[in-house]
């Protein structure tokens, strides 16, 4: 199995930080882990490198209409940087779409002290609870199906092993040995910076949702592509 320590490896003596047969010293190995665990979590702020949305339900609260999300909040789940836009409300078998607004169009609507089943939301990702603001007070405990962006791995210890899908350890690999060269004033070869940039394309293309049509109350679903 690949490990931290074995990527980071990998990736030094692509950027010629080290040569082939020699092995990390400390301060290598630990410049090396924080490197890969300051990329992997600015790749996951990029829809495209996301390969997993989680689905989680939960009961709203009549007439609550914010919820903290995070360890140890109302939706007590790992705190996403962001949500899917495909969150609903399942009611008697019927979905009921919830439109996540940004905080200017939601701060426009004219629904406080209204109360009904929510029809939009706005998440604000603070930390270290995040918190999801619903336009209309729940009349009813409606279930409510949250969609949230799963982050990438991150390593713990050098020995961690790689639990990504496929594809993602050559950009990962290719991609810090990039990384390395303004941290270790390495000139990087343009056949690595090349491989990087063609690794990164191919997970994007991967991970690209194709658009589909919703009916008004999105039971039925239509792809774009096909009619």
């Amino acid at each position: 199995m690949t490990t931290a320590v074995g990527m980071i490896t990998r990736a030094m003596r692509l950027a010629g930080v080290i040569n082939k047969g020699e092995t990390l010293d400390s301060d290598e190995a630990a410049d090396g882990l924080a490197c890969l665990n300051s990329m992997l979590p600015s790749w996951s702020t990029e829809r495209l490198f996301i390969y997993q949305v989680v689905e989680s339900t939960f009961n709203l609260v009549a007439g609550s209409e914010a919820y903290t999300i995070g360890s140890g909040g109302n939706f007590n789940v790992s705190r996403p940087d962001r949500l899917e836009d495909s969150c609903f409300i399942l009611l008697s078998d019927v979905i009921y779409p919830v439109k996540i607004l940004d905080e200017e169009d939601f701060s426009i609507l004219q629904t406080v002290g209204q109360s009904q089943m929510p029809q939009s939301l706005y998440y604000d990702p603070s930390v270290p609870l995040g918190t999801v603001y619903f336009d209309y007070s729940p009349d009813i405990a409606y279930e409510f199906h949250l969609k949230r962006w799963q982050p990438l791995q991150v390593f713990t210890s050098l020995t961690d092993e790689l639990v990504l899908p496929r594809g993602y350890e050559r950009a990962i690999v290719y991609s810090l040995a990039e990384e390395f060269g303004p941290e270790f004033r390495a000139v990087i070869p343009p056949m690595v910076s090349g491989i990087a940039q063609k690794a990164r394309a191919n997970l994007k293309r991967m991970n690209l949702k194709v658009p589909v049509l919703r009916t008004e109350m999105g039971q039925a679903r239509s792809n774009i592509l096909t009619g």
